[in-house]
């Protein structure tokens, strides 16, 4: 099928923008989560707790800014 669609109504683009937006604060809460087992699990010298503590702060922040 080659034929052209029609280009998305503005409401269509809107809300597809707004839902991107809901779930791009998702890889913060997934790297909190994994920096949480690191810091439980990990032999390495790194501080996981804080970088999760960083993550949960940018999710929390940037969940704010999408509301």
């Amino acid at each position: 099928c080659n034929k052209a669609a029609a280009p998305p109504s503005p409401a269509a683009v809107e809300a597809l923008c707004n839902e991107a937006k809901q779930w791009s604060v998702m890889p913060h809460a997934w790297w909190g989560l994994w920096g949480l087992v690191q810091a439980a699990t990990s032999s390495i010298d790194f501080d996981f707790a804080e970088y999760s503590a960083q993550r949960f702060e940018q999710y929390w922040s940037a969940r704010e800014q999408h509301k």
